[in-house]
């Protein structure tokens, strides 16, 4: 990914990249859990609700650099 100033008047943007296995269930979608009583019961994954795949939303502030010089 490169990371650019934009050429016109904005300030925000967002970036998705969709599609990538989830890394707390490996792809499974779900865990199995204690159900009690000697059962266990399939539970969907809490970071892909049993999806599998897990999508990136990148959002990107622009700001004056505090840090640049000054053109005054």
């Amino acid at each position: 990914m490169e990371i650019c100033p934009p050429e016109m008047e904005m300030n925000e943007e967002t970036l998705v990249s969709v599609g990538h296995r989830c890394g707390c269930c490996k792809g499974r979608g779900w865990f199995w859990r204690d159900g009690g009583h000697k059962d266990s019961v399939k539970v969907p994954c809490p970071i892909c609700n049993g999806h599998c795949e897990v999508d990136a939303v990148i959002e990107i502030r622009w700001q004056p650099s505090v840090h640049g010089r000054s053109q005054l």
